[in-house]
Formats: C-alpha cells, structure tokens, sequence
C-alpha cells in the first residue's frame, strides 16, 4: 500500500488490515494523514493498493489542510433577550478559540448604544487552541429607553487574525 501525489509537509501512512485478500472478498485499509508544516495545500491525493498478483486499486482522497490561524466560535452564535428600563440585565456566551494558533489579547467591542457594558475584563489574555472564555454584558437601559428591539452585532477581536461577530437582538 502506498500514498500518491502527497505534497511537501503532509504524511501519509496507508496500513491494510490484512496480507490477503479472498476472491470476491474485502479488506479494510486504514489510513493517517498528518500535516508536519504550517502549509495550506487543497488537491485530491491516492491511496494505491497492490496485490503480488498484479491488482491495482486506486482511492481518490479530497484533502484540505489550512495553515494553523487562531479561529474563533461565539456560542451561542446569537444573543436574543429582553430587559426592563431601569434595571440590569446580563447576557453572555462563550468564545472559543477552535484554530491551531493563539490569539494575540482579545476585546469585545461593543455599539456605540449607552446602555451595554462589558462585565468581563479587558483586554482577555490571548487564548491558546482549544481554550475558550466566558463574555457577560451587562444591558442596563435607562427609563427613558424607547420601547423597541435593538439589533446589530458586537465584535470579539485581537485586532490582527482573529475575530467572530455576535449578532444581537435585544428588546427594551
């Protein structure tokens, strides 16, 4: 068993499960794929098997791999909610970083409105991948507030490479 068409910095490892194959019968081959540079390649590779007879099967394999960047999720993707005037309300979420490189220190920015306050200290250290960090903000509409939704989004960012938008809706 042998890869094709493998680009520079990704391994490939072919491993047939079995030496022999009957007639009219399968193997389950199984397969590794690593990626050993910070390199993005996007192309189809193969995975050949052979028998000493002869037999050639060849598998077509789609094969991304991205460059390691931070990459961030909000969860939820969305903040929904309704608040008194005259009073507090807290909303938050999480945000992930799910990319294969840290973050450099993160801010939430926020609309220009007078009523949303961070809670959360700023800025957030940079996140490491896999690492993720809880976001309050604080909704604290005055009595004079106009009844209505408010929409629009709020922005989590290191300033350079990364960087997830949360739309909003809020209802005074």
């Amino acid at each position: 068993a042998s890869a094709l068409n493998i680009p520079a910095g990704v391994n490939v490892v072919v491993t047939p499960h079995a030496t022999t194959l009957p007639g009219s019968g399968g193997i389950t081959v199984g397969y590794s794929i690593t990626s050993t540079a910070n390199t993005a390649f996007a192309g189809i590779i193969t995975l050949r098997i052979n028998s000493t007879e002869g037999a050639v099967a060849n598998l077509p394999v789609d094969l991304r791999v991205e460059s390691r960047t931070p990459r961030l999720v909000a969860n939820p993707g969305s903040l929904t909610a309704g608040m008194l005037r005259g009073a507090q309300t807290a909303v938050g979420f999480t945000v992930s970083n799910e990319g294969g490189l840290a973050t450099g220190p993160l801010n939430v920015l926020l609309p220009p409105d007078s009523f949303f306050h961070l809670a959360t200290p700023m800025p957030m250290p940079p996140m490491p991948p896999g690492g993720s960090n809880f976001i309050t903000i604080l909704l604290t509409p005055d009595t004079n507030t106009p009844l209505s939704e408010f929409s629009g989004s709020l922005l989590v960012t290191d300033g350079s490479s990364a960087e997830v938008a949360v739309p909003f809706t809020f209802r005074a």
